[in-house]
């Protein structure tokens, strides 16, 4: 059994008798292994869950999933670069406050001065 996963939307017209629907595009992909989770979630989320799954015609499950996976990433690479800087700092890797406020200051000034300077 083939899985699809959506691509770059672009115009697809409906089999004939189908109602239009958004416009997808579908690629297929290898199957994946997955296990189920309960979570608990607000009325208000859940309705706005329901319509967009009817919208874009897609499970209300698929959609948490993709949910859950973007937020999970997005949160390991802060908890990443969080660990890194702890790492630098004890490693000595770092710059005192007053030096880089100046560094930053130096910049911002110099991109000022930059565009407020009359082309040639």
């Amino acid at each position: 059994m083939k899985q699809y996963v959506l691509d770059e939307p672009v115009a697809v017209a409906p089999p004939p008798g189908e109602p239009q629907a958004l416009p997808l595009i579908w690629q297929p992909v290898a199957m994946t292994t997955s296990t189920t989770m309960t979570i608990r979630i607000s009325t208000e989320l859940k309705d706005k869950l329901e319509r967009l799954s009817q919208d874009t015609r897609r499970s209300k499950s698929f959609l948490a999933a993709e949910a859950v996976s973007a937020y999970v990433e997005r949160e390991l690479e802060i908890v990443e670069g969080i660990k890194r800087g702890l790492d630098d700092m004890q490693a000595g890797r770092v710059v005192p406050h007053d030096q880089a406020m100046d560094e930053l200051d130096a910049l911002i000034e110099s991109i000022a001065k930059s565009k407020s300077s009359p082309k040639a």
